[in-house]
């Protein structure tokens, strides 16, 4: 357990370091090829649409502006409360910011896998509330397909998931990072799934 613990941590750091060296070369590449201003004129148009999605973002409580659109992929690991094993995951996510109440409001799908001695795949749909700053919670009633092995056969399982959680977005432009808590109710069962989240907005 001590091993795969470390293994979990090992890959979201490797993909939290990958991501920042993305996103800085990113950066970079767009502070070399922003034009200046020809005139006075597209000066004041600059600044103007500055300030609007200044005055926007505060309307909205965020500190960035709001894309309509976001995907993202997942890197951390899923504690079984009840077995007492921790797996390594892998997951994607998307999510539509609704045009209602200040774009507070999201939907989405998320997909993950999980990697234990008898791997799991979940399929959810989502409803996301953003209070403001990057802090958001998250409810995902879904599916969890598991494979088991009976009388030498392998069959697959489905059962019912419903997910509840937070996260905090911290935005480099388009790009995210995301810390994550999730906690998953399966059959009278609890597991946490824990990790990083690396998005872009469009």
């Amino acid at each position: 357990m001590l091993n795969r613990t470390k293994l979990v941590f090992g890959v979201t750091i490797a993909v939290a370091v990958a991501f920042s060296l993305m996103t800085g070369s990113v950066a970079k590449l767009l502070a070399i090829n922003s034009p200046s201003p020809k005139n006075a004129l597209e000066e004041n148009r600059a600044g103007g649409e500055k300030k609007k999605h200044s005055k926007k973002a505060e309307h909205h409580g965020e500190s960035h502006h709001v894309h309509s659109h976001h995907l993202a992929i997942f890197s951390g690991a899923t504690n079984n409360i009840n077995a007492e094993h921790t797996d390594f995951t892998l997951g994607a996510e998307y999510e539509y910011r609704l045009p209602i109440w200040q774009n507070r409001l999201g939907i989405g799908v998320i997909g993950e896998r999980v990697f234990a001695d008898q791997p799991e795949n979940i399929l959810a749909g989502a409803a996301l509330l953003h209070v403001g700053k990057g802090l958001k919670f998250l409810a995902a009633p879904g599916v969890v397909f598991a494979k088991h092995e009976s009388h030498g056969e392998t069959e697959t399982v489905k059962e019912f998931l419903f997910r509840t959680g937070v996260a905090k977005d911290f935005h480099v432009g388009r790009f995210s990072v995301t810390p994550a808590l999730n906690f998953d109710f399966i059959k009278g069962h609890v597991s946490v799934v824990y990790g990083l989240t690396f998005g872009k907005g469009f």
